[in-house]
Parts: C-alpha cells; sequence; structure tokens
C-alpha cells in the first residue's frame, strides 16, 4: 500500500543519511589523526577531543603525569641521575605506545573508513532502486486504476443494453400474443378500379345538362307571370 511504501522508503533515507554522517565522522578522525602524525606527533587536548579514543586520552594522560615527575625530579637530581635515567625510560616508553596505539587506530580508522563507505553505497544503491519500483508500482497502480474504470464503464454500458435488449424482447412477446385481425385485406378483384379524367368529364356535362333542364322546368312552373292573351 502507499502507506508501507512511504514507511519504508523514510525508513531507507534514514539509514542513507546515519550512514553517510558516520562516514564524514570517521573520515574527520581520520583526517586529525594524520594531520598530528605529520606535526611530528605532539598530541593535545584538543586533538583527543576530536580523535575520541580512550586509549589515546590514557596514554596522554600519562605522559603528562611522567613528564611532570621527570620535570620535578631533575630540580633534586642532575641528567644522569638513576631517577632522570628512568623518568626519561618512561616518558620514551609511553610515547612509544602512543605511537603503536596511534598507528593501530589509524588502521582502524581506515578500515571504519572502507566498511562505511561499502554500506553507504549499498544504501544509496537500495534506496535508488526502491525509488525506482516506487515509480512503477505508482504508474501499475495508476494503469490499473484506469483499467478498472474503464472496466466499470464498459459493464455499466453492458447492463444497459442488457436492460434495453430485455424489455424489448419483453415489448416483442406482448405485441405477438396481443395481435388480433380485426379485417382481411382485400384482393385486387374487390377494389373498384379508379375513374378515368375523360369519364369524369363525361359524367359532369350528364350532370350539369340534367341539372338545367330540370331547374329550368322547376322556374317555369313556379313562374305566374302573364305572357300572352291565352294566359289572360
Amino acid at each position: 500500500s502507499p502507506e508501507i511504501q512511504a514507511q519504508k522508503l523514510a525508513e531507507l533515507n534514514n539509514a542513507y543519511d546515519q550512514a553517510r554522517q558516520g562516514r564524514v565522522e570517521i573520515e574527520a578522525r581520520l583526517a586529525e589523526l594524520k594531520k598530528w602524525q605529520q606535526q611530528g606527533g605532539e598530541i593535545g587536548a584538543e586533538i583527543i577531543l576530536s580523535i575520541d579514543d580512550p586509549i589515546l586520552e590514557k596514554l596522554r594522560a600519562e605522559i603528562m603525569e611522567a613528564e611532570i615527575e621527570q620535570s620535578n625530579l631533575l630540580q633534586s637530581y642532575k641528567e644522569k641521575h638513576p631517577k632522570i635515567k628512568q623518568a626519561d625510560l618512561k616518558v620514551q616508553s609511553l610515547r612509544q605506545n602512543l605511537r603503536k596505539a596511534t598507528d593501530t587506530l589509524l588502521k582502524k580508522l581506515e578500515t571504519n573508513v572502507s566498511v562505511a563507505r561499502v554500506k553507504e553505497q549499498s544504501l544509496a544503491e537500495s534506496l535508488a532502486k526502491f525509488k525506482r519500483e516506487a515509480i512503477e508500482m505508482n504508474n501499475k497502480r495508476l494503469e490499473y486504476s484506469k483499467l478498472k474504470s474503464e472496466v466499470s464503464s464498459t459493464e455499466e454500458l453492458y447492463n444497459l443494453l442488457f436492460r434495453q435488449l430485455k424489455e424489448t424482447s419483453i415489448t416483442g412477446d406482448l405485441e405477438r400474443n396481443n395481435i388480433r385481425i380485426l379485417e382481411p385485406a382485400r384482393t385486387a378483384r374487390n377494389i373498384t378500379e379508379p375513374l378515368q379524367r375523360e369519364q369524369i368529364i363525361g359524367f359532369g356535362v350528364l350532370i350539369g345538362l340534367l341539372l338545367g333542364i330540370g331547374l329550368a322546368f322547376l322556374f317555369e312552373y313556379f313562374d305566374k307571370t302573364i305572357k300572352n292573351p291565352e294566359d289572360v
């Protein structure tokens, strides 16, 4: 789901950021340690804090105590006194241990930097791969939604056509069941031929003549005027 996808993406981003930050911190410690070596191995409190190693801190404290002890002895004894020589040997031994510890820490930091870089690169590749897969998944999800919408539209159209077809079938059945023959069709023998134009004109002249003669007799019959001596 998109929620799980977003959660996993956030976890990968967080892991990648932590790996990158860890690699940067180790590289910074390594750079400080190499800088200290190039400066002759004079280690100070600020170098100890930046390198952040308990062994170096302990050796530094022991060297400072031995140097203080050596300085105090020089106030009471000469340089060739056995106690002075013993103090010198102690300081030299501690400084030698510091160089060995520094070399060991240097190799350790170089190894840690290599491991951190590999881890960071692996997480970067995993993050990039997940992003590509997420994009592909989103595209497939959009395509699925589109196809689902098309299927839904097609299904609605199919249901509509099916209902119309069903209604048409029911109407057709009703019409077939309710049809009755009210009057049989007449054949050509029972149909009177239409009158021709000449026949119509002849019938019109004849009817007009008969009507004219009938009207003349009718007017003559009802005419009461005197027209000749016989009428008188």
